[in-house]
């Protein structure tokens, strides 16, 4: 009987020290991957927008506002002024004739 439950205590250390390997492997990952993540440095781009400052991110704000309204005033000022040589041609043909 003493031999079956030494066996038995025997199996039973035998399984814990496994499960402890096991444990200690995971912690080894996840002290790993802790370590890899700890490394990444952020992807914030180096713009004023991003800048501890209210005044600097404002005027960075307002002008990328500015460039934006100058690209798109640009584009319309094209447009209208192929509408207008279009019209202005088809005048300049209906008073000739």
């Amino acid at each position: 009987m003493e031999d079956q439950t030494a066996f038995d205590l025997y199996n039973k250390v035998y399984a814990l020290e496994s499960k402890i390997a096991v444990l200690e492997s995971q912690l080894k990952q996840s002290k790993e991957q802790i370590l890899e993540l700890t490394q990444i440095k952020p992807t914030i781009p180096d713009s004023k927008l991003f800048s501890h400052k209210l005044l600097t991110r404002s005027f960075a704000a307002y002008g990328h506002v500015l460039f934006a309204q100058l690209i798109i005033s640009l584009v319309l000022s094209v447009i209208i002024f192929l509408n207008w040589g279009v019209v202005l041609s088809s005048l300049i043909d209906a008073l000739s004739q």
